[in-house]
């Protein structure tokens, strides 16, 4: 089974998209967007099901100072709980007509929205 590893422009040579690191179930876990933006994603080894997404603009580890998602699950297979951290403040930095993405981020600083979900 092939994947696709990366989105390239064929007159420039510029990578709009790549895939940088897959586990053994294939998972997308490291990604990189233009030259701007990295992120990874966590997944749970036994259920497969997605962890944490973060994204930042350093290359190094993902701080999530762009942004930061986490996942809790039941047994059920349940989403019992989402917490969402998106840096407002550093989104313009996505502005880019090279990368083709074009974001208009709110006026403030970081936000952090958690989702409980219901139990019964």
């Amino acid at each position: 089974m092939g994947c696709l590893s990366e989105v390239t422009d064929t007159s420039s040579g510029f990578v709009y998209w790549q895939a940088t690191a897959r586990d053994a179930e294939l998972h997308l876990t490291q990604q990189t967007m233009g030259t701007v933006l990295y992120e990874t994603q966590g997944f749970d080894p036994n259920s497969g099901r997605v962890l944490n997404i973060c994204a930042t603009a350093d290359t190094g580890n993902c701080d999530g100072q762009t942004a930061n998602y986490s996942y809790s699950w039941d047994t059920y297979a349940n989403l019992v709980q989402r917490a969402d951290t998106l840096n407002n403040e550093l989104l313009p930095v996505l502005k880019t007509p090279r990368l083709g993405v074009f974001i208009e981020p709110e006026v403030g600083h970081g936000k952090t929205n958690v989702y409980e979900g219901v139990q019964g």
